[in-house]
Protein backbone atom coordinates (compact mmCIF):
# COMPACT_ATOMS: atom_id res chain seq x y z
CA UNK A 1 0.00 0.00 0.00
CA UNK A 2 1.20 3.07 -1.09
CA UNK A 3 1.52 5.64 1.99
CA UNK A 4 2.18 9.31 3.07
CA UNK A 5 2.77 10.47 6.64
CA UNK A 6 3.45 13.98 7.82
CA UNK A 7 5.36 14.95 11.23
CA UNK A 8 2.15 16.24 13.11
CA UNK A 9 -0.28 14.00 11.73
CA UNK A 10 0.91 10.94 14.23
CA UNK A 11 0.65 13.60 17.36
CA UNK A 12 -2.97 14.95 16.77
CA UNK A 13 -5.66 13.53 18.65
CA UNK A 14 -8.74 11.85 15.74
CA UNK A 15 -12.07 13.84 15.64
CA UNK A 16 -14.17 12.87 18.74
CA UNK A 17 -17.44 12.92 19.76
CA UNK A 18 -18.77 15.81 21.08
CA UNK A 19 -21.93 17.38 23.44
CA UNK A 20 -24.52 19.59 21.45
CA UNK A 21 -27.00 21.66 22.98
CA UNK A 22 -30.12 19.52 23.83
CA UNK A 23 -27.67 16.22 24.01
CA UNK A 24 -28.55 14.51 27.53
CA UNK A 25 -25.73 13.52 29.60
CA UNK A 26 -23.36 14.23 27.03
CA UNK A 27 -24.42 12.58 24.66
CA UNK A 28 -24.73 13.09 21.08
CA UNK A 29 -28.22 14.53 19.49
CA UNK A 30 -29.29 12.18 17.19
CA UNK A 31 -31.35 15.24 15.05
CA UNK A 32 -28.30 17.65 14.78
CA UNK A 33 -27.44 18.67 11.68
CA UNK A 34 -24.00 19.41 12.50
CA UNK A 35 -22.41 15.71 14.47
CA UNK A 36 -23.08 14.22 11.15
CA UNK A 37 -20.15 15.84 9.49
CA UNK A 38 -17.97 15.72 12.96
CA UNK A 39 -16.02 13.04 11.66
CA UNK A 40 -13.22 11.97 10.22
CA UNK A 41 -12.96 12.87 6.17
CA UNK A 42 -12.08 10.83 3.71
CA UNK A 43 -11.20 11.65 0.00
CA UNK A 44 -14.22 9.88 -0.93
CA UNK A 45 -16.39 12.51 0.87
CA UNK A 46 -15.18 15.82 -1.25
CA UNK A 47 -15.52 13.91 -4.84
CA UNK A 48 -11.58 12.65 -4.83
CA UNK A 49 -12.10 8.98 -6.34
CA UNK A 50 -10.08 8.75 -9.73
CA UNK A 51 -6.65 7.84 -10.98
CA UNK A 52 -5.24 8.35 -14.48
CA UNK A 53 -2.20 6.31 -15.04
CA UNK A 54 -1.79 2.73 -14.71
CA UNK A 55 1.34 2.85 -12.31
CA UNK A 56 1.53 0.79 -9.20
CA UNK A 57 3.03 4.40 -7.21
CA UNK A 58 5.36 3.66 -4.54
CA UNK A 59 5.58 4.37 -0.31
CA UNK A 60 6.93 7.93 0.45
CA UNK A 61 6.87 9.85 3.57
CA UNK A 62 6.34 13.91 2.94
CA UNK A 63 6.37 16.72 5.12
CA UNK A 64 8.42 14.48 7.88
CA UNK A 65 9.73 18.33 8.04
CA UNK A 66 7.47 21.58 6.84
CA UNK A 67 11.40 22.04 5.30
CA UNK A 68 10.70 19.27 2.85
CA UNK A 69 7.71 21.41 1.41
CA UNK A 70 9.27 24.30 -0.24
CA UNK A 71 6.83 27.36 -2.39
CA UNK A 72 7.87 29.67 -4.09
CA UNK A 73 5.63 32.13 -6.01
CA UNK A 74 5.61 32.85 -9.99
CA UNK A 75 4.93 36.29 -10.74
CA UNK A 76 3.26 37.54 -13.16
CA UNK A 77 6.03 38.22 -15.68
CA UNK A 78 6.90 34.10 -15.13
CA UNK A 79 9.64 35.17 -12.92
CA UNK A 80 10.50 32.29 -9.89
CA UNK A 81 10.00 34.51 -6.40
CA UNK A 82 13.17 34.36 -4.38
CA UNK A 83 14.23 35.87 -1.19
CA UNK A 84 17.36 37.54 -2.21
CA UNK A 85 18.10 40.91 -0.40
CA UNK A 86 17.57 42.58 2.96
CA UNK A 87 18.29 45.77 2.09
CA UNK A 88 16.00 48.86 2.05
CA UNK A 89 15.73 50.48 -1.25
CA UNK A 90 18.13 53.64 -2.29
CA UNK A 91 15.65 56.23 -2.96
CA UNK A 92 16.97 59.71 -4.85
CA UNK A 93 16.35 62.46 -2.94
CA UNK A 94 15.19 65.56 -5.54
CA UNK A 95 18.03 68.18 -5.66
CA UNK A 96 16.48 71.82 -4.38
CA UNK A 97 16.37 74.48 -6.52
CA UNK A 98 15.66 78.25 -6.69
CA UNK A 99 15.89 78.96 -10.23
CA UNK A 100 12.54 78.93 -10.44
CA UNK A 101 11.78 81.64 -7.79
CA UNK A 102 9.90 79.49 -5.91
CA UNK A 103 11.30 79.40 -2.57
CA UNK A 104 14.20 82.09 -2.08
CA UNK A 105 17.77 80.71 -0.50
CA UNK A 106 16.60 82.25 2.58
CA UNK A 107 13.37 80.69 2.91
CA UNK A 108 14.73 77.28 1.78
CA UNK A 109 17.55 77.76 4.69
CA UNK A 110 14.96 78.28 7.25
CA UNK A 111 12.56 75.46 6.39
CA UNK A 112 16.01 72.89 5.87
CA UNK A 113 16.21 73.98 9.89
CA UNK A 114 12.79 72.78 11.03
CA UNK A 115 13.32 69.86 12.64
CA UNK A 116 10.78 66.89 13.03
CA UNK A 117 8.78 67.09 15.97
CA UNK A 118 9.64 70.81 16.87
CA UNK A 119 6.61 73.37 17.31
CA UNK A 120 8.72 75.74 15.64
CA UNK A 121 7.71 77.46 12.13
CA UNK A 122 8.36 79.21 9.08
CA UNK A 123 6.37 82.23 7.51
CA UNK A 124 6.61 83.23 4.33
CA UNK A 125 4.62 86.52 2.88
CA UNK A 126 2.30 85.84 0.08
CA UNK A 127 0.31 88.99 0.77
CA UNK A 128 0.83 90.31 -2.65
CA UNK A 129 0.53 86.71 -4.70
CA UNK A 130 -2.15 85.37 -6.57
CA UNK A 131 -3.60 82.13 -5.81
CA UNK A 132 -1.32 80.18 -8.45
CA UNK A 133 1.85 81.46 -6.80
CA UNK A 134 0.50 80.42 -3.55
CA UNK A 135 -0.14 76.83 -4.73
CA UNK A 136 3.21 76.28 -6.25
CA UNK A 137 4.96 77.31 -2.78
CA UNK A 138 2.66 74.90 -1.06
CA UNK A 139 3.41 72.21 -3.66
CA UNK A 140 7.34 73.14 -3.45
CA UNK A 141 7.43 72.51 0.58
CA UNK A 142 5.60 68.96 -0.08
CA UNK A 143 7.67 68.07 -2.53
CA UNK A 144 11.21 68.98 -0.93
CA UNK A 145 10.47 68.71 2.61
CA UNK A 146 7.99 65.67 3.17
CA UNK A 147 8.13 65.99 6.88
CA UNK A 148 6.51 69.56 6.98
CA UNK A 149 2.57 70.28 6.32
CA UNK A 150 2.18 74.18 5.28
CA UNK A 151 -1.52 76.56 5.19
CA UNK A 152 -2.55 79.74 4.19
CA UNK A 153 -2.85 82.40 7.22
CA UNK A 154 -4.75 85.99 8.16
CA UNK A 155 -1.51 87.10 10.37
CA UNK A 156 -1.82 91.06 11.50
CA UNK A 157 -3.50 92.06 7.80
CA UNK A 158 -0.99 90.72 6.10
CA UNK A 159 -1.59 86.65 4.13
CA UNK A 160 1.44 83.96 5.10
CA UNK A 161 2.19 80.34 4.25
CA UNK A 162 2.86 78.66 7.75
CA UNK A 163 5.21 75.92 7.21
CA UNK A 164 5.78 73.46 10.23
CA UNK A 165 6.72 70.15 11.13
CA UNK A 166 3.78 67.63 11.09
CA UNK A 167 1.57 66.86 13.76
CA UNK A 168 1.37 63.47 14.03
CA UNK A 169 4.65 62.16 14.39
CA UNK A 170 3.85 58.89 13.24
CA UNK A 171 1.81 60.13 10.34
CA UNK A 172 4.42 58.79 7.73
CA UNK A 173 1.17 58.40 4.95
CA UNK A 174 0.82 62.17 5.07
CA UNK A 175 4.52 62.83 4.64
CA UNK A 176 4.51 60.36 1.70
CA UNK A 177 6.82 61.96 -1.29
CA UNK A 178 4.87 62.35 -4.43
CA UNK A 179 7.62 60.75 -6.39
CA UNK A 180 7.02 57.15 -4.77
CA UNK A 181 4.70 54.62 -5.87
CA UNK A 182 2.01 54.84 -2.76
CA UNK A 183 2.57 50.71 -2.27
CA UNK A 184 5.46 48.99 -0.63
CA UNK A 185 6.06 45.73 -2.36
CA UNK A 186 8.11 43.45 -0.19
CA UNK A 187 8.85 39.36 -0.07
CA UNK A 188 7.19 37.40 2.64
CA UNK A 189 9.50 34.51 3.58
CA UNK A 190 7.81 32.26 6.46
CA UNK A 191 8.05 28.88 7.70
CA UNK A 192 5.09 26.87 9.76
CA UNK A 193 2.60 29.49 8.75
CA UNK A 194 -0.56 30.11 7.29
CA UNK A 195 -0.22 33.74 4.92
CA UNK A 196 -3.00 35.13 6.76
CA UNK A 197 -1.56 34.63 10.17
CA UNK A 198 1.67 36.13 9.00
CA UNK A 199 0.00 39.10 7.65
CA UNK A 200 -1.66 39.90 10.97
CA UNK A 201 1.24 39.50 12.97
CA UNK A 202 3.35 42.14 10.87
CA UNK A 203 -0.01 44.32 11.01
CA UNK A 204 -0.10 43.89 14.62
CA UNK A 205 3.58 45.70 15.59
CA UNK A 206 3.13 48.30 13.19
CA UNK A 207 -0.58 48.63 14.12
CA UNK A 208 -1.97 48.61 11.03
CA UNK A 209 -5.12 46.86 9.89
CA UNK A 210 -4.55 43.32 7.86
CA UNK A 211 -6.33 44.78 5.19
CA UNK A 212 -4.14 47.60 4.28
CA UNK A 213 -2.15 44.22 2.76
CA UNK A 214 -3.04 42.28 -0.69
CA UNK A 215 -1.72 39.12 -1.87
CA UNK A 216 -1.85 36.97 -5.08
CA UNK A 217 -2.63 33.97 -2.97
CA UNK A 218 -2.31 32.12 0.23
CA UNK A 219 0.48 29.90 0.80
CA UNK A 220 0.56 26.44 2.51
CA UNK A 221 1.07 26.52 6.31
CA UNK A 222 3.61 23.50 6.88
CA UNK A 223 6.04 24.59 4.85
CA UNK A 224 8.70 26.90 3.13
CA UNK A 225 6.98 29.45 1.18
CA UNK A 226 7.81 32.84 -0.91
CA UNK A 227 5.62 35.52 -1.84
CA UNK A 228 5.16 38.95 -3.22
CA UNK A 229 2.66 41.29 -0.90
CA UNK A 230 1.74 44.62 -1.18
CA UNK A 231 0.98 47.40 1.50
CA UNK A 232 -0.34 51.13 1.38
CA UNK A 233 2.18 53.58 1.86
CA UNK A 234 4.57 51.81 4.12
CA UNK A 235 7.89 52.41 4.40
CA UNK A 236 10.17 49.94 3.97
CA UNK A 237 12.59 50.79 6.98
CA UNK A 238 9.63 50.43 9.14
CA UNK A 239 8.90 46.77 7.49
CA UNK A 240 12.90 45.81 7.91
CA UNK A 241 13.59 46.58 11.61
CA UNK A 242 10.78 43.79 12.50
CA UNK A 243 13.02 41.01 10.89
CA UNK A 244 14.83 40.68 14.20
CA UNK A 245 11.39 40.61 15.92
CA UNK A 246 9.09 38.35 13.35
CA UNK A 247 9.64 34.55 14.03
CA UNK A 248 9.17 32.18 11.42
CA UNK A 249 9.14 35.02 8.80
CA UNK A 250 11.35 37.02 7.21
CA UNK A 251 10.80 39.84 4.61
CA UNK A 252 12.59 41.53 1.99
CA UNK A 253 13.09 42.40 -1.56
CA UNK A 254 11.35 46.15 -0.85
CA UNK A 255 9.83 48.21 -3.63
CA UNK A 256 7.78 50.90 -4.18
CA UNK A 257 4.66 50.47 -6.62
CA UNK A 258 1.84 52.61 -8.30
CA UNK A 259 -0.49 49.76 -7.52
CA UNK A 260 -1.55 47.04 -5.12
CA UNK A 261 -1.37 43.26 -5.41
CA UNK A 262 -4.64 42.06 -6.86
CA UNK A 263 -5.47 38.22 -5.63
CA UNK A 264 -4.84 36.49 -8.40
CA UNK A 265 -1.45 38.48 -9.63
CA UNK A 266 0.66 35.36 -10.46
CA UNK A 267 1.02 32.84 -12.76
CA UNK A 268 1.14 29.84 -10.32
CA UNK A 269 3.77 28.29 -8.01
CA UNK A 270 7.35 26.47 -8.26
CA UNK A 271 7.34 23.28 -5.52
CA UNK A 272 10.37 21.52 -4.13
CA UNK A 273 9.08 18.66 -2.27
CA UNK A 274 11.30 15.55 -0.60
CA UNK A 275 9.57 12.38 -0.06
CA UNK A 276 11.90 10.74 2.53
CA UNK A 277 12.18 7.05 3.30
CA UNK A 278 11.79 5.87 -0.45
CA UNK A 279 11.56 1.78 -0.97
CA UNK A 280 11.03 2.03 -4.56
CA UNK A 281 13.50 0.84 -7.63
CA UNK A 282 15.20 3.72 -9.42
CA UNK A 283 13.54 2.38 -12.55
CA UNK A 284 9.98 2.42 -11.19
CA UNK A 285 10.98 6.42 -9.95
CA UNK A 286 11.75 7.08 -13.22
CA UNK A 287 8.66 5.71 -14.57
CA UNK A 288 6.02 6.89 -12.21
CA UNK A 289 7.51 10.75 -13.24
CA UNK A 290 7.72 10.05 -16.59
CA UNK A 291 3.78 9.96 -16.78
CA UNK A 292 3.48 12.68 -14.43
CA UNK A 293 5.65 14.80 -16.79
CA UNK A 294 3.43 13.20 -20.31
CA UNK A 295 0.42 12.71 -18.87
CA UNK A 296 -0.47 14.72 -15.53
CA UNK A 297 -3.12 14.62 -13.05
CA UNK A 298 -6.62 14.91 -12.28
CA UNK A 299 -7.03 18.46 -11.44
CA UNK A 300 -8.72 18.55 -8.27
CA UNK A 301 -9.54 20.90 -5.42
CA UNK A 302 -7.18 19.13 -2.65
CA UNK A 303 -8.19 18.28 0.81
CA UNK A 304 -6.54 21.75 2.63
CA UNK A 305 -9.30 23.14 -0.20
CA UNK A 306 -11.96 21.94 2.61
CA UNK A 307 -10.33 22.96 5.69
CA UNK A 308 -8.46 21.54 8.94
CA UNK A 309 -10.80 21.65 10.83
CA UNK A 310 -13.57 19.11 12.00
CA UNK A 311 -16.67 20.81 9.88
CA UNK A 312 -15.91 20.65 6.33
CA UNK A 313 -15.55 24.13 5.30
CA UNK A 314 -18.18 23.36 2.31
CA UNK A 315 -21.23 22.42 4.79
CA UNK A 316 -20.14 25.78 5.79
CA UNK A 317 -20.65 26.98 2.26
CA UNK A 318 -23.98 25.15 1.31
CA UNK A 319 -25.65 26.92 4.57
CA UNK A 320 -24.20 30.05 3.13
CA UNK A 321 -25.90 29.23 -0.36
CA UNK A 322 -29.43 28.41 1.12
CA UNK A 323 -29.39 30.85 3.57
CA UNK A 324 -29.46 28.86 6.54
CA UNK A 325 -28.08 31.57 8.63
CA UNK A 326 -28.01 30.25 12.40
CA UNK A 327 -27.14 26.81 10.81
CA UNK A 328 -23.61 28.87 9.46
CA UNK A 329 -23.46 30.15 12.86
CA UNK A 330 -23.48 26.76 14.69
CA UNK A 331 -21.07 25.43 12.08
CA UNK A 332 -18.43 28.13 12.72
CA UNK A 333 -18.56 28.08 16.30
CA UNK A 334 -18.75 24.32 16.95
CA UNK A 335 -16.85 22.61 19.55
CA UNK A 336 -14.31 20.46 17.82
CA UNK A 337 -11.42 18.11 18.44
CA UNK A 338 -8.44 19.93 17.09
CA UNK A 339 -8.13 23.38 19.55
CA UNK A 340 -6.29 24.66 22.49
CA UNK A 341 -8.21 23.88 26.05
CA UNK A 342 -8.90 27.99 26.62
CA UNK A 343 -10.14 27.95 22.55
CA UNK A 344 -12.81 24.89 23.47
CA UNK A 345 -13.92 26.25 26.33
CA UNK A 346 -15.19 29.38 24.54
CA UNK A 347 -17.21 27.35 21.69
CA UNK A 348 -18.53 25.61 24.30
CA UNK A 349 -19.48 28.42 25.86
CA UNK A 350 -21.41 29.75 23.31
CA UNK A 351 -22.62 26.09 22.22
CA UNK A 352 -24.26 25.69 25.44
CA UNK A 353 -25.33 28.97 26.50
CA UNK A 354 -25.24 31.30 23.57
CA UNK A 355 -23.80 33.62 25.69
CA UNK A 356 -21.45 35.83 22.50
CA UNK A 357 -19.77 37.88 25.38
CA UNK A 358 -18.81 35.65 28.13
CA UNK A 359 -17.24 33.44 24.98
CA UNK A 360 -15.75 35.85 23.35
CA UNK A 361 -14.49 36.96 26.88
CA UNK A 362 -12.52 33.79 27.24
CA UNK A 363 -11.23 33.31 23.77
CA UNK A 364 -7.29 33.76 23.65
CA UNK A 365 -6.73 34.88 20.31
CA UNK A 366 -9.28 37.03 19.41
CA UNK A 367 -8.46 38.64 15.81
CA UNK A 368 -9.71 34.87 13.95
CA UNK A 369 -12.80 33.80 12.53
CA UNK A 370 -14.42 32.53 15.39
CA UNK A 371 -13.58 35.60 17.18
CA UNK A 372 -14.63 38.25 14.58
CA UNK A 373 -17.95 36.11 14.17
CA UNK A 374 -18.65 35.90 17.79
CA UNK A 375 -17.99 40.01 18.27
CA UNK A 376 -20.34 40.42 15.62
CA UNK A 377 -23.15 38.16 17.63
CA UNK A 378 -22.52 40.47 21.22
CA UNK A 379 -22.83 42.93 18.74
CA UNK A 380 -26.44 42.27 17.78
CA UNK A 381 -27.22 40.16 21.02
CA UNK A 382 -27.11 37.17 19.50
CA UNK A 383 -30.15 37.64 17.28
CA UNK A 384 -29.01 39.40 13.37
CA UNK A 385 -26.84 36.37 12.56
CA UNK A 386 -26.62 37.83 8.88
CA UNK A 387 -24.99 41.24 10.82
CA UNK A 388 -22.87 38.84 12.69
CA UNK A 389 -21.43 37.31 9.79
CA UNK A 390 -20.47 40.38 8.14
CA UNK A 391 -17.76 41.05 10.98
CA UNK A 392 -15.95 37.91 9.27
CA UNK A 393 -13.58 39.44 6.92
CA UNK A 394 -14.98 38.66 3.37
CA UNK A 395 -12.44 36.89 1.54
CA UNK A 396 -13.15 34.59 4.47
CA UNK A 397 -17.21 34.13 3.67
CA UNK A 398 -16.15 33.88 0.11
CA UNK A 399 -13.64 31.13 0.59
CA UNK A 400 -16.57 28.76 2.23
CA UNK A 401 -18.82 29.34 -1.02
CA UNK A 402 -15.63 28.72 -3.09
CA UNK A 403 -15.55 25.37 -0.85
CA UNK A 404 -18.46 24.49 -2.03
CA UNK A 405 -18.27 25.14 -5.48
CA UNK A 406 -15.05 22.97 -5.41
CA UNK A 407 -17.21 19.96 -3.88
CA UNK A 408 -19.52 19.89 -6.99
CA UNK A 409 -16.30 20.58 -9.19
CA UNK A 410 -14.72 17.17 -7.75
CA UNK A 411 -17.38 15.18 -8.07
CA UNK A 412 -18.62 16.15 -11.63
CA UNK A 413 -14.90 16.08 -12.56
CA UNK A 414 -14.42 12.37 -10.61
CA UNK A 415 -17.88 10.76 -13.08
CA UNK A 416 -16.45 12.74 -16.10
CA UNK A 417 -13.05 10.92 -15.78
CA UNK A 418 -14.84 7.59 -15.11
CA UNK A 419 -17.26 7.08 -17.07
CA UNK A 420 -16.39 8.89 -20.40
CA UNK A 421 -12.60 8.47 -19.99
CA UNK A 422 -9.43 10.11 -20.82
CA UNK A 423 -10.54 11.60 -24.68
CA UNK A 424 -12.31 14.21 -25.46
CA UNK A 425 -16.32 13.50 -26.17
CA UNK A 426 -19.05 16.05 -27.92
CA UNK A 427 -20.73 18.04 -25.58
CA UNK A 428 -17.29 18.58 -23.54
CA UNK A 429 -16.11 21.79 -22.91
CA UNK A 430 -12.88 23.18 -24.07
CA UNK A 431 -10.65 26.31 -24.15
CA UNK A 432 -8.10 26.69 -26.30
CA UNK A 433 -5.14 29.11 -25.06
CA UNK A 434 -7.56 31.62 -23.05
CA UNK A 435 -10.50 32.26 -25.27
CA UNK A 436 -13.67 31.29 -23.77
CA UNK A 437 -15.08 27.50 -23.68
CA UNK A 438 -16.73 26.22 -26.40
CA UNK A 439 -18.55 23.05 -26.86
CA UNK A 440 -16.77 20.27 -28.39
CA UNK A 441 -18.02 19.11 -31.73
CA UNK A 442 -17.18 15.83 -33.61
CA UNK A 443 -15.03 17.95 -36.88
CA UNK A 444 -13.05 18.80 -33.43
CA UNK A 445 -12.13 15.23 -32.46
CA UNK A 446 -11.85 14.04 -36.47
CA UNK A 447 -9.41 16.73 -36.66
CA UNK A 448 -7.58 16.16 -33.56
CA UNK A 449 -8.13 19.95 -32.30
CA UNK A 450 -8.57 19.02 -28.78
CA UNK A 451 -6.86 17.07 -26.07
CA UNK A 452 -7.84 16.07 -22.64
CA UNK A 453 -5.56 18.83 -21.42
CA UNK A 454 -7.84 21.69 -22.62
CA UNK A 455 -11.00 19.92 -21.53
CA UNK A 456 -12.90 22.14 -18.65
CA UNK A 457 -16.08 22.16 -16.49
CA UNK A 458 -17.61 24.79 -14.71
CA UNK A 459 -17.52 25.55 -11.40
CA UNK A 460 -21.48 26.15 -10.38
CA UNK A 461 -22.42 29.66 -10.83
CA UNK A 462 -24.98 32.57 -12.75
CA UNK A 463 -22.52 33.10 -15.73
CA UNK A 464 -21.37 29.87 -16.80
CA UNK A 465 -21.98 27.72 -19.58
CA UNK A 466 -22.48 24.30 -18.56
CA UNK A 467 -21.77 21.32 -21.26
CA UNK A 468 -24.16 20.37 -23.35
CA UNK A 469 -23.33 17.02 -22.90
CA UNK A 470 -26.36 15.07 -21.46
CA UNK A 471 -25.03 13.26 -19.01
CA UNK A 472 -22.91 16.11 -17.98
CA UNK A 473 -25.80 18.11 -17.47
CA UNK A 474 -27.60 15.11 -15.59
CA UNK A 475 -24.53 14.83 -12.94
CA UNK A 476 -24.70 18.40 -12.29
CA UNK A 477 -28.54 18.36 -11.23
CA UNK A 478 -28.39 15.16 -9.25
CA UNK A 479 -25.23 16.44 -7.38
CA UNK A 480 -26.87 19.84 -6.16
CA UNK A 481 -30.49 18.17 -5.94
CA UNK A 482 -28.81 15.82 -3.25
CA UNK A 483 -28.20 18.85 -1.21
CA UNK A 484 -31.43 20.85 -2.24
CA UNK A 485 -29.99 23.05 -4.79
CA UNK A 486 -30.57 23.01 -8.88
CA UNK A 487 -29.04 25.19 -11.36
CA UNK A 488 -30.37 28.06 -11.19
CA UNK A 489 -30.08 28.61 -7.28
CA UNK A 490 -26.79 30.43 -7.89
CA UNK A 491 -28.86 33.37 -9.93
CA UNK A 492 -29.34 35.47 -7.27
CA UNK A 493 -29.36 35.33 -3.02
CA UNK A 494 -31.28 37.57 -0.47
CA UNK A 495 -28.00 38.88 0.23
CA UNK A 496 -25.71 40.01 -3.02
CA UNK A 497 -22.33 39.12 -1.15
CA UNK A 498 -22.98 35.39 -1.43
CA UNK A 499 -24.47 35.13 -4.60
CA UNK A 500 -21.79 32.97 -7.06
CA UNK A 501 -20.60 33.96 -10.82
CA UNK A 502 -18.71 30.51 -11.13
CA UNK A 503 -15.77 29.94 -13.34
CA UNK A 504 -13.96 27.11 -15.72
CA UNK A 505 -11.13 24.75 -14.52
CA UNK A 506 -9.11 22.28 -16.48
CA UNK A 507 -10.11 18.53 -15.31
CA UNK A 508 -6.51 17.53 -15.91
CA UNK A 509 -3.61 19.57 -15.52
CA UNK A 510 0.21 18.70 -16.55
CA UNK A 511 2.99 20.03 -14.30
CA UNK A 512 5.92 22.06 -16.12
CA UNK A 513 9.87 22.16 -15.81
CA UNK A 514 10.10 18.79 -13.45
CA UNK A 515 13.30 18.03 -11.93
CA UNK A 516 14.03 15.40 -9.77
CA UNK A 517 16.58 13.61 -7.88
CA UNK A 518 17.02 10.59 -5.56
CA UNK A 519 19.21 11.96 -2.43
CA UNK A 520 20.44 9.13 0.22
CA UNK A 521 20.88 10.70 4.04
CA UNK A 522 21.22 9.29 7.15
CA UNK A 523 19.77 12.40 9.58
CA UNK A 524 15.69 12.53 8.84
CA UNK A 525 16.19 15.74 11.04
CA UNK A 526 18.27 17.76 8.35
CA UNK A 527 17.01 19.45 5.34
CA UNK A 528 18.16 18.04 2.31
CA UNK A 529 16.93 21.35 0.10
CA UNK A 530 18.21 24.52 0.68
CA UNK A 531 15.63 27.46 1.20
CA UNK A 532 15.83 30.76 0.51
CA UNK A 533 16.45 31.93 3.60
CA UNK A 534 19.72 29.19 4.31
CA UNK A 535 20.99 30.64 0.57
CA UNK A 536 20.90 34.52 1.97
CA UNK A 537 22.97 33.57 5.34
CA UNK A 538 25.02 31.68 3.29
CA UNK A 539 24.62 28.11 4.87
CA UNK A 540 26.33 24.87 3.96
CA UNK A 541 24.40 22.69 1.69
CA UNK A 542 23.18 19.88 3.25
CA UNK A 543 25.60 16.74 2.80
CA UNK A 544 24.86 13.90 0.24
CA UNK A 545 26.79 10.56 1.95
CA UNK A 546 27.94 8.46 -0.79
CA UNK A 547 26.73 5.15 2.14
CA UNK A 548 23.29 6.12 3.97
CA UNK A 549 20.45 4.84 5.51
CA UNK A 550 17.86 5.77 3.71
CA UNK A 551 17.15 7.69 0.39
CA UNK A 552 14.63 10.52 -0.61
CA UNK A 553 13.07 11.47 -4.07
CA UNK A 554 13.45 15.06 -4.52
CA UNK A 555 11.11 16.65 -7.26
CA UNK A 556 10.67 20.27 -8.11
CA UNK A 557 7.88 21.39 -10.78
CA UNK A 558 5.63 24.40 -11.39
CA UNK A 559 2.03 24.71 -11.42
CA UNK A 560 -0.54 27.19 -12.52
CA UNK A 561 -2.64 29.01 -9.94
CA UNK A 562 -4.96 27.29 -8.58
CA UNK A 563 -3.42 23.83 -8.59
CA UNK A 564 -2.76 21.64 -5.76
CA UNK A 565 0.73 20.12 -5.41
CA UNK A 566 -0.68 17.30 -3.39
CA UNK A 567 -2.55 16.19 -6.00
CA UNK A 568 0.24 15.12 -8.31
CA UNK A 569 1.74 13.85 -5.52
CA UNK A 570 -0.89 11.76 -5.15
CA UNK A 571 -0.97 10.49 -8.93
CA UNK A 572 2.93 9.84 -8.39
CA UNK A 573 2.68 7.46 -5.42
CA UNK A 574 -1.26 6.48 -5.12
CA UNK A 575 -2.01 7.09 -1.98
CA UNK A 576 -4.83 8.64 -0.17
CA UNK A 577 -4.02 12.74 1.13
CA UNK A 578 -7.33 13.01 3.56
CA UNK A 579 -5.98 13.37 7.61
CA UNK A 580 -7.55 10.53 8.62
CA UNK A 581 -5.67 8.20 6.10
CA UNK A 582 -2.64 9.44 7.22
CA UNK A 583 -3.10 9.27 10.70
CA UNK A 584 -3.73 4.99 9.38
CA UNK A 585 -1.11 4.81 7.82
CA UNK A 586 1.03 1.92 9.22
CA UNK A 587 4.13 3.37 7.81
CA UNK A 588 6.94 3.72 10.72
CA UNK A 589 9.04 6.85 9.82
CA UNK A 590 13.09 6.12 9.75
CA UNK A 591 13.25 3.29 12.68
Amino acid sequence: MSSIVEETDLQEPAAKKIKLEGSPKGEVNPDSKVEEIIQPRGESDVGITEYISSHAGFSGILKYRFSDFIVHEIDTEGNVVHLTTLECPQEEVPEIESSSGVLSEEVMSQLGALKKGSKETVSIDVTDLDKAARKAIHQAIRQNYSHLMSDTREEEGRKVIVAQPQGNPKGQRSQWPPTRGNYLHFILYKENLDTMDAIAKIAGHIRMNPSSFSYAGTKDRRAKTTQWVAVYRLKAETLAKLNHKLRNMTTGNYTYKPAPLKFGDSLGNRFTLVLRDVRAPREELVSAVEVLKTLGFINYYGMQRFGNADVPTHKIGLALITQQWEEVVKLILQPRSSTSDMFEKALRIWSETRDAEKAWDVLPVKSCIEGHLLRGLKSSNGKDYVKALGFIARNTRLMYLHSYQSYVWNRVTSRRIKELGLKPVVGDLWQPDKEDPRTVTEEDIAQGKVTIHQIVLPLPGHSVTYPQHPELMTWYQEILAQDGLTLTSFDTNAVKTYALCGTYRNIVTLPSNVEWDLVPYDDPALPLFPSDLDLLNNLPQPERPEQAKHKALTIQFSLGTGSYATMALRELLKMDTSHAALKESSVKIHQ
